[in-house]
């Protein structure tokens, strides 16, 4: 150890020094240092580690850690080998160009830069001895802390005081205990605390910061975890239960400690009291936090310029895809937008794994913050508020989201003032959801008129010229800070856990008052390790759950959301400083807390959470002329409703939104967020929230597309589920909602129907005109059964079964039909939000991918047709839950889970309502005795009715529904001669009946003509040389067993969940005389199918309205 540390080397200032002249002078009086080479230094530090690690006997680890020989090793100094290594580069460099007269060569790293250098072998050296201080805590333990561990007055005294064997003094008798306590344990001295807690430091290598923090909180984990007697001030803490120990009265073990930490029966009250005393000292707690509040800035501005190049990126490609109306052609721009695929990978791929840093510390504070310390905790949330939540979460948010201060002027405007330009996109309807009738920039859930200062302090250019909102895009917009502060937010919601910091989070983002900084009171005083119980009377470790009992007992306000005191409970009194008493500045620095933030944040929650709660507090912040219209909720409120240019950070602030109602009870954040506002603050709080599920983009060719977002309606339900009122505000507007989005989508089949008359006048062919009085229906109909692409499944695929309980009058249990219109947002997912492509034009989200064909949007509009009927049936039935309408398995499936599984995931379910259920999949609903499905071996009559002879190939698993007198064998193949008959809802395959006489036939096979789909095979035309044509029948239905001839297809997709619809796809060829007989037969059976399709079309039109 000397040889490491350098003491057996030691010289006086008069000894010759053979250094390099370039080495710093030593001061006068100074000694010098001689060191061992680096990697004797290293061998030694992990020999003693090794040892120490690997000592089986009692005896021989406490020679090895007394006498201070292992605190001589701890305090090794690393800075005297960082500037040897120095002095050797100077003395190297020196060497070799000494003999050079050339002035351009290189010069070596000035002396002053020696803190900052660190070579391989000097990582080597830190890595091993940080090693070596975990290895010494892993073996601390009620014997063995004595030797890590001193108390100033033991040392002073030289042990005239005598000690019981718990730590107590007899002469704390003299003095209160309280008192005598603390005042012991003031003073004591650490060494492998402080040395750890010197490498938690931001410039460290991960693993030894990681590790050093590990040792640290180890060390406060032992002062948390309570003996198994209660301890007061006046006793110490009771000896071992072992019954061995007990029997032979000895206090040191026969063998080697086994290295349990977290053996609270072994540690002394005084020594757990005096750890958590010199761990809650303000310069250590900010030694501890001040590098993770570093880090996690520093990681995430490295975030927001990744996310910026991200954007800049997006911008260039969008400014090489110009609409469709300017003629580049689609050649052009799919080569100028596949030119930058490898760089958008290398910044997303940049992105994940600079998450994954963030995830990593906030993991850490969330270690440090679960310890349970809770004068740590209050110091460790008023410095991450004061150096990190403030910066760089909630200011960002009010940062303009225009990428200059003004845009650019027009020629010829005199005054200067900038011009709304003109839209680039030539949309093919108003946006669907746009109120009319409604204020888009009236502030929402927020107390009181919006003041002008913070209207300027919101940062938004929604300000219009001539009564006209300007126009953004991609390429005037710099959304990257407020991006990144909502991913930051979203991360700590979803990670850190402590109740406490949350708490006081969400006041400070979603209350809608903030408090005035300029005003706010400082409250200084010592940290309190310990608390009295009042009940017992005796002095306990103040931990979390002992501080939250005490909390409820001394205020009402507690009992609902319980957060920390911050210097302001009345056992801190006696340290209280007012912040204009000229005594403030008379507590130690060193000792004295500061709060500012964290005590106006909890005082809100206190006054505007329980207004009728009479306070009692001496030193209560007054906040009721001291608070402000809170910017941070209104622009979020702003994002989650997609206003203007906010519109790209819709996705994001749903996130955060989402991670704070699974953060937090849903009671405590209805208080917060709708609670404290009026009836019509609070409407308009839930439609801004009500908004947030449907997500609207355009494509370039003006065509809106939606999609409903399932996080968004995980938080309203939480929002609202627990009050009635709130219940019947959200259906209402959902409901509204829901009916803007169905008229919508009633108009699609016309759009969709006028652009393709235009798109057909100039061709020589006319196409088929379909009966203007079931084309709307038919086209609705096909929105909701028909695959957009092979890749996808269709919008009805994506309900799902669900099994009813048996109702009171009926012992069967009936089936009824719902979508999973609830989820949880991941960490994972919400970092993928931040990477996504976002190309705003004109205040729009423009979507550009291959998804983006009319008939896709029309899709997209009835699959969250679909959702919001679902979301608004789930707020119908929780309203009934509080009326008592239902009985107790619904109230249970409505009703919250508190637990993951399938109870979670049965409440994430919500049914959609009979009517449209019914209208879409009830296929037998209205189908009278006359007109049910013929059955196979019938015999029907062929006159008067559409019949078309044709000929279809029969394959072996089909041949025994044939009386074979009408099969054909050609080649191995069979062909079957049938007739193809229209009866009113069906269609039928008919073998001609074997007695030849009366025009009859004999059923083969019935499919529903609403299942059916006509096409005629144009590809089989150049290489075939008879007359004879073919059509292609596809059906899709539910029934997992196809119509007999039909041959199913292979499924190449399963569907999204398991107890989702899925449609069995078949096909058939069937054969016709000639182009004549084939094309009547495709024109009358088509018809047929759109007339059916339309009649359920029609159907679906009605439920939907």
């Amino acid at each position: 150890v000397n040889i490491v540390t350098g003491v057996s080397f030691m010289q006086s200032d008069d000894a010759p020094q053979d250094a390099d002249e370039s080495a710093p002078p030593q001061q006068p009086g100074s000694k010098m240092h001689r060191l061992p080479p680096l990697s004797i230094a290293t061998q030694a530090v992990q020999s003693v580690s090794i040892l120490i690690q690997n000592v089986s006997r009692a005896t021989s680890l406490y020679y090895l850690l007394s006498n201070n020989t292992v605190n001589d090793l701890i305090e090794l100094p690393m800075h005297l080998y960082k500037r040897a290594e120095l002095n050797a580069l100077h003395t190297r460099y020196n060497e070799r160009y000494s003999h050079r007269k050339n002035n351009k060569q290189p010069s070596p790293p000035p002396v002053s830069d020696w803190m900052n250098y660190q070579s391989s072998e000097m990582n080597e050296l830190v890595t091993h001895f940080v090693s070596f201080l975990k290895s010494l805590a892993m073996r601390v333990n009620g014997e063995t802390l004595q030797f890590f561990l001193g108390y100033a007055h033991e040392s002073t005294n030289g042990g005239a005081e005598k000690t019981t064997p718990g730590g107590s003094s007899e002469a704390e008798g003299t003095l209160s205990g309280h008192d005598m306590l603390l005042e012991q344990c003031r003073g004591v001295n650490f060494p492998l605390y402080a040395r750890a807690l010197e490498f938690c430091s931001v410039e460290e290598d991960s693993f030894v910061r990681v590790t050093a923090m590990n040792i640290c909180l180890n060390f406060m984990r032992l002062a948390t975890v309570e003996s198994s007697a209660a301890p007061d001030s006046s006793s110490s803490s009771p000896m071992h239960d072992d019954d061995e120990n007990d029997d032979c009265g000895e206090v040191l073990p026969t063998s080697a400690p086994t290295g349990v930490l977290h053996d609270a029966s072994t540690f002394p009250f005084r020594d757990r009291v005096a750890i958590a005393q010199y761990a809650s000292t303000p310069s250590r707690v900010g030694d501890l936090v001040s590098p993770l509040c570093t880090r996690l800035t520093s990681q995430l501005g490295q975030i927001e310029g990744a996310v910026r190049s991200l954007e800049q990126l997006d911008s260039r490609s969008d400014e090489s895809q110009p609409p469709a109306s300017s003629g580049v052609s689609v050649k052009s721009k799919k080569k100028t937008g596949e030119s930058k695929p490898e760089e958008r990978k290398r910044i997303i791929n940049s992105i994940q794994g600079l998450a994954a840093n963030i995830q990593d510390e906030l993991l850490l504070l969330d270690d440090l913050l679960d310890v349970g310390l809770v004068s740590l905790n209050e110091q460790s949330i008023e410095m991450l508020l004061a150096t990190f939540v403030y910066p760089m979460l909630l200011q960002p948010l009010l940062l303009p989201l225009t990428r200059f201060a003004s845009t650019k002027k027009q020629t010829g405007d005199e005054n200067g003032e900038s011009a709304v330009r003109k839209a680039v996109i030539d949309l093919q309807s108003p946006s669907p959801l746009k109120e009319d009738d409604e204020d888009e920039h009236d502030d929402v859930g927020v107390a009181g008129p919006c003041s002008n200062e913070s209207t300027a302090s919101n940062g938004s250019s929604t300000c219009a010229v001539n009564g006209e909102t300007p126009l953004r895009s991609s390429r005037d917009m710099d959304t990257a800070p407020a991006k990144t502060a909502l991913f930051g937010l979203s991360a700590i919601l979803q990670t850190v856990s402590n109740g406490t910091f949350r708490h006081l989070l969400l006041t400070a983002l979603l209350h809608p008052l903030a408090p005035e900084a300029s005003n706010g009171a400082v409250i200084s005083s010592r940290p309190q390790v310990v608390l009295r119980n009042c009940s017992s009377d005796s002095v306990e470790i103040r931990t979390e759950t002992k501080q939250a009992d005490q909390s409820r007992l001394n205020e009402p306000f507690q009992q609902n959301i319980n957060v920390y005191t911050f210097g302001t409970s009345n056992q801190d009194k006696q340290w209280l400083v007012p912040s204009s008493s000229p005594s403030a500045n008379s507590l130690e620095l060193d000792t004295t807390c500061v709060f500012i933030l964290a005590p106006s944040l909890v005082d809100m929650l206190r006054k505007y959470t329980c207004p009728g709660e009479d306070l009692k507090d001496l030193l209560s912040i007054q906040t009721k002329n001291s608070t402000r219209t809170n910017p941070y909720r209104k622009r979020l409120m702003s994002a989650i409703a997609g206003d203007d240019e906010t519109v790209s950070l819709k996705s994001l602030a749903v996130a955060v939104l989402h991670a704070a109602v699974l953060s937090v009870d849903n009671l405590v954040l209805q208080k917060l967020f709708l609670e404290t506002l009026n009836e019509d603050e609070a409407r308009k709080t839930i439609q801004c929230v009500a908004k947030g599920l449907v997500h609207t983009s355009v494509t370039y060719d003006g065509w809106w597309k939606a999609t409903f977002d399932t996080n968004a309606a995980r938080a309203l339900i939480d929002l609202v589920s627990s009050n009635s009122d709130h219940l019947t505000i959200s259906h209402g507007i959902v409901d509204h909602i829901r009916m803007k989005s169905s008229q919508y989508l009633l108009t699609l089949p016309a759009r969709l129907d006028s652009k393709s008359r235009e798109a057909m006048k100039g061709a020589k062919s006319k196409p088929n005109m379909i009966d203007r009085q079931h084309l709307d229906s038919w086209l609705l109909d096909r929105f909701f059964f028909d695959q957009s692409d092979k890749s996808s499944i269709s919008v009805v695929e994506n309900m799902r079964c669900l099994k009813e309980t048996p109702c009171e009058d009926s012992s069967m249990g009936q089936y009824r039909y719902g979508l999973e219109v609830l989820s949880k947002l991941t960490f994972n997912e919400t970092r993928d939000i931040l990477c996504e492509s976002t190309h705003i034009v004109d205040n729009m989200i423009v979507t550009e991918s291959k998804s983006a064909t009319p008939f896709h949007c029309a899709s997209s509009w009835a699959l969250t047709s679909l959702y919001l009927d679902s979301i608004s049936m789930k707020l119908l039935k929780l309203r009934e839950v509080f009326d008592g309408k239902v009985g107790d398995a619904a109230r249970q499936s409505c009703m919250s889970a508190e637990s993951p599984g399938d109870s979670d995931r049965a409440y994430s379910i919500a049914q959609i309502s009979s009517k449209l259920a019914i209208a879409m999949l009830d296929e037998e609903s209205d189908t009278k005795s006359s007109d049910s499905r013929p059955s196979h071996g019938t015999i029907v009559g062929l006159v008067g009715k559409p019949a078309f002879p044709c000929v279809c190939e029969v394959s072996p698993s089909f041949v025994s529904l044939f009386t074979g007198r009408t099969c054909i064998s050609n080649e191995g193949i069979q062909w079957q001669s049938l007739y193809l008959v229209v009866v009113g809802r069906y269609g039928i395959f008919a073998e001609p009946n074997s007695s030849g006489a009366g025009g009859k036939g004999r059923v083969i096979t019935a499919f529903r003509l609403a299942c059916l789909a006509v096409k005629k095979d144009t590809t089989s035309l150049a290489n075939n040389k008879t007359p004879a044509r073919r059509l292609l029948l596809a059906h899709a239905s539910l029934d997992p067993n196809p119509p007999a001839l039909f041959v199913a297809e292979t499924r190449s997709k399963e569907p999204r969940n398991r107890d989702g619809l899925r449609f069995t796809r078949s096909r058939m060829d069937l054969w016709f005389e000639d182009a004549n007989a084939a094309n009547h037969a495709c024109k009358i059976l088509s018809g047929k199918v759109i007339k059916a399709r339309a009649k359920r079309g029609g159907k679906i039109k009605a439920a939907l309205l």
